[in-house]
């Protein structure tokens, strides 16, 4: 099922020229952007993958089932000892030896400042428009990388849209445009 999803979007992407593909180093992700980049017509972008781009880390509950809710009138170190990993709601909660939310949009910052601006400005140095530069990752990783794009906005956003809850099969465009101000 993965591997026709895979190439399905790469098929649907087929005629857009990526510039490059970044991606998780994860096995779905990395497959999924292979899929993609084998669809891309006439000259393969540049391709690599990152640890950047994982998921956020769930430390001791990583691959564990995890639950919706919790008794709250237990401590969490409890719950894990029944083996109830329980949806975290705060920004800074983590499971021992995982990621905090925050942790994870400071990590999506890092992928701005390291993987997507070095594009913005090389586009913007050579005067190009219409750079398409595809990023594969995971549901919440993308929620944080777009949610700090939104925080380094020169301009007030609005109409927000809802990220949360991004399926495994889901994609999402960002447009970036660059404002030139002429002096005097």
């Amino acid at each position: 099922m993965l591997a026709q999803q895979a190439r399905a979007l790469g098929k649907f992407f087929a005629d857009t020229h990526f510039t490059a593909i970044h991606t998780s180093d994860l096995k779905r992700a990395f497959w999924t952007a292979q899929a993609l980049c084998d669809a891309q017509k006439d000259h393969k972008p540049a391709f690599d993958s990152s640890e950047l781009l994982r998921e956020q880390h769930f430390g001791v509950a990583e691959g564990k089932p995890w639950a919706y809710s919790s008794n709250r009138n237990v401590n969490l170190e409890e719950e894990m000892t029944k083996g109830v990993y329980p949806m975290l709601h705060g920004s800074d909660e983590k499971f021992p030896g995982g990621e905090s939310i925050n942790e994870l949009g400071q990590r999506a910052h890092r992928v701005i400042t390291t993987l997507v601006l070095p594009h913005v400005w090389q586009a913007a140095k050579e005067g190009k428009t219409g750079i398409h530069v595809a990023f594969v990752s995971h549901g919440l990783c993308i929620l944080q990388m777009i949610s700090e794009f939104l925080k380094m906005s020169a301009k007030q956003v609005t109409g927000i849209v809802d990220y949360h809850g991004l399926l495994n099969t889901a994609w999402t465009r960002l447009v970036i445009d660059i404002e030139v101000r002429m002096l005097g």
